[in-house]
């Protein structure tokens, strides 16, 4: 038994450890499991849908084992609908709420989508979406206007498994991104996933944001490396490709189910054990909502349950608060009998553990008896949820694969005598996961505030959708000694003599002001310490509500890549700022790094679709993480706010396929002519001089920029979330080793062509010196008449050198700003023929790529590649024909060379391309 048990743990793991946001999906003999598809609670109950939605998974579960060739079906799926429907007989009844971490979400539309699937996708290449997104009316009229929009819907939605399960990316363009404009449309597309083959070549040449982001790998050499198929590379012969369904109903009003277990061992002694307890007090009598239900268990060489499952009321917090530990029990932590007493606790009453919470508090390693490995089937079986609060470096490092081996939530916390309020916020992050997201808490703020002199004061805004069970809190050590006064934007008075405002000045260490409806607008918070008391800081946080759910705020919220990091690995932290699917733009967003040891880091997130994020205006601001000291865990908060410059979209833009409208002879579709997707005001035109010429055909000053996206001036806001912690191991400071990041938005500004000299002006976001971090220190371009030599070949090309700059330098500008090149494009370049089409054609093709490097001469990927076109210059009789520029690519590949030349010319017409009145510009 004990073989098996770690057979599946180590299958288990190996599935985990590239999972980012895809939780508990696994794949058994090719068939996929535990997928979730959740309804909204608004979703009006129809037995109809229901019937649709089994029969398009069904149908798309033939699709997807006829496109990854018979290596992968549909075999388990959960669905789960709200409480507000009615219960049924075939509807297990569960304590848990599905859908804020589903696989498949129905919902009301995102009104950037309408009805049409798409899949929030904010990773890199390979890497796997958060969820895909389906509306009841897509799945309700399957077999009616469904089925005359999309005509095969099964199609669609596999696509969209693409994008959520492989990381895969869309194959044509967008009006809304300037980086990969609408390109081309091939009617069959979703029939397979393209590949290296004749009658399914992946298009290496079209400008789409696969090719840029998975550096113009196929589509399906990327879905063969996932881990799914690259571990199970075989055709699998199902007796049936027909899923099984489960039908779950959320109970009613549920509040969440938690255990909390708390190490007690020796290593918790002194400040830690303190801590802890108060801050596990201020959960039981301030944070869990009434109607929850909370069990108790001490850990140290041995568990005990202290406090069985008790539903919260007034009247239980007592019990429950008097149930905490507070006394050192000598002895290392034997998690694992933690955990096996956790389930327990959580099986008391007779029901399943299944949604169950359990919240791990730890500081110790565990104890070599108890292994928490051990307990990983188990947990997972049962499907019981593991949130961890570490303190300090020592605690085991299985932990992390706890975390995500029951899509859980990591959070650190290094320093016992700072940052009071971090595992509050901790706390807050793990109850609010059980609710609804419209009804959940928004923290404004948690920040420290210094009292330099006797008295200081925090202005904080409370934006007008809020205001409903608003908390402020203040915690010090001498809270004592620290008088709190409220000031609302109407001028009323919150201080000791209000009802709404509680001091514990014994336990808890803390003043709480709690107002049921808070005033809207600027409030005003004046700290004083009192005489000559020394207190120098009081940590502050802000929690409210929204006053109507039907009326959304701003919300932020965080998460991790990774979470297990072996240098020089990096992650990358991701901060969504939404008012329900709808992206607010142009906040000013930044991540705090708390290391181990030291001081923290801030690093600023972009949305701009460059380095990390992979898409600009989407709402998700992305950044790297590449600022470590030593090994140990790194605790990550976000915080986000409007300086004035914030606008609210109409819905949100993510990968999502374009709908194809039924054809009455499917058999005679084809390839809309790519010219008819492009109006001739879709095209830029240039003259000869560096002035621009708009589409209308008026002057400007600069060359044409991608337009940021419209949207309606949001209100000032202030927003803090908790992205969680990772551990790092294998640091070593000695050596660079980390890489400038890609560039990935390099694209042609302008060209030029007189005398016989050809001038191209660059345009692309300059990269760091590790990733996005610090200044790269030069920039090298190269180019080739033959695309795949850029792509194969380019460290064997020349780069250029200042006698070939005309404006502009090769040495990299700081990261993140805008930097331009104009540069003369040697004739042994552009008289090469190989990419045109005939001998006899007037064009000759340029393509440019390039990458950056640092004072370690680590080099980073070459960049995606654009396209010059170039009016051919007639070479005089006495010119010497330059040969050696043909030797590339030909030799021994001569047959493929000439199989490469006629797909490119029959996929010419596939290729945007914009035209000047001296020559054509493509991205690629």
């Amino acid at each position: 038994m004990r073989s098996k048990e770690n057979g599946l743990r180590l299958i288990l793991l190996v599935i985990y450890c590239v999972m980012s946001s895809v939780a508990l999906i696994s794949i058994e003999n090719g068939g996929y499991r535990d997928i979730v598809i959740a309804l909204h609670r608004n979703v009006p109950e129809d037995e109809q849908l229901i019937t649709n939605l089994k029969e398009l998974i069904t149908e798309a579960s033939i699709y997807l084992n006829k496109t990854t060739k018979g290596q992968a079906y549909y075999k388990d799926i959960t669905i789960a609908v709200p409480s507000s429907w009615s219960s049924k007989p075939d509807y297990e009844t569960v304590s848990k709420n599905y859908f804020h971490n589903a696989d498949v979400r129905i919902d009301h539309q995102n009104v950037y989508y309408q009805n049409n699937p798409y899949t929030l996708q904010p990773g890199g290449c390979g890497e796997s979406g958060q969820y895909i997104h389906l509306t009841p009316k897509f799945v309700k009229e399957f077999h009616t206007k469904t089925l005359e929009i999309y005509e095969n819907a099964e199609r669609y939605l596999v696509h969209e498994w693409a994008h959520l399960r492989y990381g895969v990316f869309d194959e044509y363009g967008s009006s809304a991104d300037s980086n990969h404009p609408p390109f081309y449309q091939q009617c069959d597309m979703i029939a397979r996933f393209c590949d290296h083959t004749e009658d399914n070549r992946h298009n290496v040449l079209a400008p789409t944001k696969h090719n840029t982001l998975c550096e113009y790998q196929p589509t399906w050499t990327v879905i063969k490396k996932h881990p799914d198929l690259s571990q199970h590379a075989r055709k699998v012969a199902p007796f049936s490709t027909k899923p099984s369904f489960r039908m779950v109903r959320t109970k009613d009003g549920i509040n969440g189910r938690y255990v909390l277990i708390m190490d007690v061992s020796t290593n918790m002694a002194g400040k830690p054990i303190n801590l802890v307890h108060r801050a596990a007090t201020r959960f039981v009598e301030d944070m869990i909502p009434d109607g929850a239900q909370l069990g108790v268990v001490s850990l140290s060489s041995n568990a005990i349950i202290l406090h069985n499952l008790t539903r919260v009321n007034g009247t239980t917090r007592k019990n429950l608060k008097n149930s905490l530990p507070l006394t050192i029990t000598p002895g290392t932590a034997a998690i694992g009998r933690g955990l096996n007493e956790g389930l327990t606790v959580l099986k008391s009453q007779g029901e399943s553990a299944e949604g169950g919470i359990i919240i791990l508090v730890t500081d110790g390693e565990e104890n070599a008896d108890s292994n928490v490995s051990e307990m990983l089937p188990k947990l997972m079986q049962e499907k019981v949820t593991v949130n961890t609060i570490t303190l300090g470096n020592k605690a085991t490092k299985q932990l992390e694969d706890l975390i995500k081996s029951t899509s859980g939530k990591g959070f650190f916390f290094a320093d016992t005598n700072g940052r009071q309020l971090t595992l509050d916020s901790a706390y807050m992050d793990i109850v609010a996961s059980q609710e609804d997201e419209e009804s959940r808490p928004i923290q404004i703020a948690d920040t420290i505030i210094q009292l330099i002199s006797h008295v200081a004061e925090k202005r904080i805004f409370l934006d007008k959708e809020l205001g409903k069970n608003t908390v402020f809190t203040f915690v010090s050590h001498q809270i004592r000694d620290v008088i709190v006064i409220l000031r609302s934007p109407n001028g009323q008075i919150y201080n000791s003599n209000s009802s709404e405002f509680t001091k514990d000045s014994q336990v808890k260490l803390r003043i709480l002001v709690k107002i049921p409806n808070a005033e809207t607008g600027q409030w005003i918070a004046e700290i004083k310490r009192i005489g000559g008391s020394s207190v120098a800081v009081v940590y502050f946080s802000l929690f409210s509500e929204p006053k109507d759910i039907v009326i959304q705020p701003i919300r932020l919220r965080s998460w991790l890549s990774e979470i297990q990091l072996t240098y020089p690995s990096y992650a990358k932290v991701y901060a969504e700022v939404k008012r329900g699917y709808s992206a607010v733009i142009g906040a000013a967003v930044k991540a705090t790094i708390h290391p181990p040891t030291g001081s923290p880091v801030h690093v600023f997130l972009r949305d701009n679709g460059v380095g990390p994020d992979v898409t600009s205006n989407d709402g998700i601001y992305s950044g790297f993480l590449t600022q470590f000291n030593s090994n140990g865990r790194y605790a990550i908060e976000t915080h986000a706010i409007n300086e004035g410059s914030a606008k609210v979209t109409q819905g949100s833009k993510s990968s999502s396929l374009i709908p194809i409208t039924n054809s009455k002879n499917p058999k005679g579709r084809g390839k809309i002519d790519a010219s008819a997707t492009f109006p001739k005001d879709d095209f830029i035109v240039y003259k000869k001089s560096s002035q621009s010429i708009t589409p209308g055909g008026k002057p400007t000053e600069k060359p044409l920029r991608s337009m940021t996206s419209g949207g309606e001036p949001a209100e000032m806001f202030e927003r803090t979330s908790n992205a969680g912690a990772l551990r790092l191991d294998s640091f070593f400071p000695e050596v660079d080793v980390m890489p400038p990041a890609r560039v990935t938005d390099l694209k042609i500004i302008s060209l030029e062509q007189e005398n016989n000299i050809n001038l191209v002006t660059l345009r692309w976001t300059s990269p760091g010196d590790d990733l996005d971090i610090g200044n790269a220190s030069s920039i090298d371009l190269r180019a080739s008449g033959i695309m795949k030599n850029l792509i194969s070949y380019f460290h064997e090309l020349d780069s250029f050198n200042e006698s070939l700059l005309i404006k502009g330098s090769l040495t990299p500008l700081p990261p993140g700003e805008e930097q331009e090149l104009t540069v003369k494009i040697p004739d042994t370049i552009h008289n090469v023929d190989a990419n045109n089409c005939s001998m006899e054609s007037n064009y000759t093709d340029v393509y440019l790529s390039l990458r950056a490097l640092d004072d370690s001469n680590n080099k980073g990927k070459i960049s995606n590649i654009v396209a010059a076109h170039f009016r051919r210059v007639p070479r005089t009789e006495d010119e010497p024909v330059q040969w050696w520029p043909y030797a590339v690519g030909i030799g021994a590949a001569a047959i493929v060379f000439f199989i490469i030349i006629i797909f490119s010319c029959n996929n010419k017409s596939e290729v945007k391309e914009v035209y000047t009145e001296s020559s054509i510009v493509s991205s690629v």
